[in-house]
């Protein structure tokens, strides 16, 4: 037996004489190990208790059967204007045109959960689509980064804001913005993002005429990447790195929506209820298919509501919401196709 070899046999054996000492050498390097990520100011903390909005639901045999006004928000934006909204677990967020504030729902109680105000108004931004990622920036926090997707034209991108909740302050902090660049050539209008939690994708979709109007020649065109690291103060995505690129007919107006399973469930709209191309619209896509295989054309006859439904989300409760900006309701939207 070599000096090595010997070496650390006698220091085992002498070790397991004394298992307290045997305990505190084995345990304290593994913990000082995890104890940089535990306590690091810019802590990278994965969501193991969300895993996206789910729907309960098969795709193939969805239908919306009603469209139910529930209440109205509290309205804290001095714009009066809420556009992209969010569900985690049973909360629904908001985020207010121009990013002055987001405010977050508790839909088991129909009541406002928190309210944060970002102190950086910009009346460049729309914050047209929001979604959660599936990160916290620190495992503290009370909800995961929140994703606002601008869809203005100059301002392709995404900001990424950890929505801190403590006892004295909501605060709202930008910790990462994603840029969207298109190739020389290739234009890309009014881009709005989503994320698909089962691939980790993220798709930037817009429109390839310089209109939210609907017409044959207006396209609303997807490209996919996979999600940027957040530590990545700024991330750029551009067009020729795409994992993938298609074409779908465009609809007006895009609003928000969610991917559930590799489903995009979405709403475009306008309040009109005599202009058929400015109707609110809903419309279900199949991503690995790369095709619509649902779709409402005049959403607000089913309930005779002519409201400009913005996102539409899910929640746990198995209830999908979506906000209409012309009476500042939340509504509930009602379906078959359950699983």
């Amino acid at each position: 037996m070599n000096k090595f070899k010997s070496f650390w046999v006698k220091l085992w054996n002498t070790l397991r004489k004394f298992p307290v000492f045997m305990s505190i050498a084995v345990i304290l390097p593994v913990t000082i190990y995890y104890a940089r990520y535990l306590f690091a100011p810019e802590a990278y903390f994965f969501n193991l208790n969300f895993d996206g909005e789910k729907m309960p639901v098969d795709p193939t045999q969805f239908s919306i059967t009603k469209v139910n006004p529930m209440f109205k928000i509290m309205d804290i934006s001095s714009f009066s204007n809420y556009q992209g909204a969010a569900g985690y677990k049973n909360y629904y967020a908001l985020c207010s045109n121009n990013f002055e504030c987001i405010i977050v729902y508790n839909m088991e109680t129909n009541k406002v959960e928190n309210q944060f105000f970002t102190d950086q108004v910009n009346n460049e931004y729309h914050c047209n689509t929001c979604f959660f990622g599936p990160y916290f920036y620190k495992s503290s926090d009370k909800y995961p980064l929140l994703y606002i997707s601008m869809e203005n034209e100059g301002v392709e991108k995404t900001i990424v804001c950890r929505l801190d909740h403590n006892a004295t302050k909501n605060q709202v902090t930008v910790v990462q913005e994603i840029y969207f660049q298109v190739d020389e050539g290739d234009k890309l209008y009014y881009p709005n993002s989503y994320y698909d939690y089962d691939n980790g994708l993220i798709y930037y979709a817009g429109y390839t005429k310089k209109s939210y109007m609907q017409s044959e020649d207006n396209l609303l065109r997807y490209y996919t990447f996979l999600l940027p690291d957040f530590r990545i103060e700024g991330a750029v995505l551009q067009t020729s790195d795409a994992i993938d690129t298609f074409d779908l007919p465009s609809e007006t107006a895009t609003q928000g929506g969610f991917i559930s399973e590799g489903f995009l469930y979405q709403t475009f709209s306008f309040n009109s209820s005599t202009d058929p191309k400015r109707m609110p619209k809903f419309r279900l896509v199949d991503l690995e298919q790369k095709k619509i295989i649902y779709k409402v054309d005049n959403l607000g006859a089913i309930n005779d509501i002519y409201d400009e439904f913005e996102n539409v989300a899910v929640c746990e409760n198995g209830h999908m919401y979506g906000f209409g900006v012309k009476s500042l309701k939340i509504y509930d939207f009602e379906f078959t196709g359950k699983k």
